[in-house]
């Protein structure tokens, strides 16, 4: 990972990204998506983005057990992009956009609110910072849009690095779960007794 980006940035590049394919793309027919060539590049362009960003994400350890293994076929897709542009068959590439996209767009955002943290709320605030400078009005709405739903989802987290050791369990997938256990528990505030025993440190 770049030494001056923490994970969270990478998070914003793909939320962004993925809002700009969904205006880009405006669901638009078939027909009308092969014709415009800037759309079709803007497109391309923000696949890469997310691609590249996603590598980073899959790979961070504290987040394992949140993400979708099925994710590394967008990174799959960004190297096809990157490296066989003109084998690219656009018909896949609608299809995708149509089928799959919004599939990983709301389990990306979904992903977003669980592990959502005071370096993500920061960031994004900065991008907004970054948009209303460049006057990028529509990315503005959007992080707007997008601030709100993280405010209001759950609670905000420590960032990773200032947990302490005896927390940082809760973020080690073999423990997943006991720690759905609990959270299933707390959510229906059962009088329910846990064994921790198997998952003390020997």
């Amino acid at each position: 990972m770049p030494k001056d980006r923490v994970i969270e940035f990478f998070i914003i590049d793909i939320l962004i990204s993925v809002d700009n394919i969904n205006r880009y793309f405006s669901n638009a027919s078939y027909e009308k998506f092969i014709t415009n060539q800037q759309t079709i590049s803007a497109i391309m362009r923000e696949f890469e983005i997310i691609g590249e960003a996603l590598k980073y994400v899959l790979n961070h350890h504290p987040f394992s057990h949140l993400v979708d293994k099925r994710w590394r076929e967008i990174i799959d897709f960004r190297n096809v992009i990157s490296h066989a542009y003109f084998d690219i068959n656009l018909q896949e590439i609608y299809d995708i956009i149509c089928d799959d996209f919004p599939i990983f767009a709301h389990e990306f955002l979904e992903f977003a609110k669980k592990i959502k943290n005071e370096n993500l709320i920061k960031i994004l605030g900065n991008a907004k910072k970054d948009a209303q400078k460049l006057n990028y009005l529509e990315t503005l709405e959007y992080l707007n849009h997008l601030e709100n739903l993280l405010l209001n989802a759950n609670i905000i987290l420590e960032p990773i690095a200032n947990i302490s050791e005896e927390e940082r369990w809760l973020f080690d997938p073999k423990n997943k779960d006991l720690v759905d256990e609990l959270k299933q528990a707390l959510k229906q505030k059962a009088d329910k007794t846990i064994d921790l025993s198997a998952f003390e440190e020997k």
